[in-house]
């Protein structure tokens, strides 16, 4: 005779519902918020939801529609000996920094050399579970908040301007070749082509010359760290026709295009996790790197110590002549930092610093110099 016994629901021991986060506030609407509502047609703003419950998946945890499953971001956050070095090779040549500069990316180029996050897994599952669908925001007591355009810009270094659509790429007949070696990748089974580490063994070899070398250098850049979502190993071909148009110094407008695929990613961890239903684990892929940083930026009270600006200057500055940028990016103050254990997170989360971040070269300017127009 079967067992009718029902299999134990997976829950994620990590994630809290004592995390400040109440009825009312932003998510529902205020009781008794005047004795005649309505003007017209239409009520006050006051009476309104500014924040669809159904829309975040916390609401939906605490009302039991569905339970928190243990939620494992996949990104790569961390870099490799290979990588790094390949970095450095292609940003020795004064011509491939001059295209890249073109194209607006080379600092972010010069920054996944050194791209090493430490991920607070627990923080980052409670904060993911706060994002509501429905208006692309994360909630917390006070209100919403979410990474701007200006948050891209100022983290990764992607550009929120250009001249060629990310959508409208016509490519030459060298080109069109060039793009045909790509798909092809390194000469593996097919199954294994596209892993980014079969990618750098074949096209980062520093004895194998091509035209095709600059554009699969970018191509990786693109879909290890802009545009993953196929896998935490492996190039979609996706990226090919941008990483063409860079490469020909053409500048893409990166930055609305990283946020609206972190937007997307974040939009599915809810998804996934509803269909889940206690049966297993999530795995996702959206950048947990610069979710992690955009937080120790505008968290106020999380005890998490930046690198002064000596020793990010030191982590940066390999000593062998590749490109420097003229100020640090604000990320390098975040490479290996840890979060002092112990703290009670969940009850940080709602204390955000709204501000827009600081300037770069105030944050990371040397000490007893001034920037240019100061």
């Amino acid at each position: 005779m079967a067992s009718t016994d029902l299999p134990p629901i997976m829950m994620d021991h990590l994630y809290s519902m004592d995390d400040g986060l109440k009825a009312g506030g932003p998510l529902l609407p205020l009781e008794k918020a005047c004795e005649d509502p309505v003007v017209g047609d239409e009520p006050l703003p006051e009476t309104i939801s500014v924040v669809d419950p159904a829309s975040v998946s916390r609401c939906c945890i605490e009302k039991g529609l569905f339970p928190a499953v243990p939620l494992f971001f996949q990104h790569p956050c961390s870099i490799s000996k290979s990588l790094s070095e390949w970095v450095d090779r292609e940003l020795l040549d004064p011509s491939t920094c001059d295209i890249l500069h073109r194209a607006q990316v080379l600092e972010a180029i010069f920054l996944s050399k050194l791209w090493d996050i430490h991920i607070e897994a627990r923080m980052l599952r409670h904060v993911v579970r706060r994002w509501s669908k429905a208006t692309h925001t994360f909630v917390c007591s006070w209100g919403e908040f979410t990474p701007t355009l200006e948050d891209v810009a100022n983290i990764v270094r992607l550009p929120v301007c250009g001249n060629r659509s990310p959508f409208d790429i016509a490519l030459t007949p060298a080109e069109i070749d060039t793009l045909a070696v790509l798909r092809k990748g390194a000469p593996t089974s097919p199954s294994t082509a596209l892993r980014f580490s079969n990618w750098i063994q074949h096209f980062g070899n520093a004895d194998r010359q091509g035209p095709w070398q600059l554009a699969a250098f970018v191509s990786l850049w693109l879909g290890r760290f802009v545009l993953c979502d196929f896998s935490h190993d492996c190039l979609h071909e996706r990226v090919f026709p941008l990483a063409l148009a860079i490469v020909r110094g053409d500048s893409i407008p990166l930055a609305p295009v990283f946020l609206g695929h972190l937007y997307g990613l974040l939009d599915q961890c809810q998804i996934l996790e509803k269909n889940a239903a206690g049966t297993m684990g999530v795995e996702t892929l959206l950048n947990s790197g610069f979710l992690q940083v955009f937080l120790w930026e505008h968290l106020k009270g999380l005890d998490v110590c930046p690198l002064p600006y000596s020793h990010a200057l030191q982590s940066a500055d390999m000593g062998n002549g590749s490109f420097m940028p003229g100020s640090l990016p604000l990320v390098c103050r975040w490479f290996k930092r840890m979060q002092r254990k112990g703290q009670n997170v969940l009850r940080l989360l709602d204390d955000i610093e709204r501000q827009p971040l600081g300037s770069l070269r105030d944050l990371l300017t040397p000490p007893g110099q001034t920037t240019a127009g100061t």
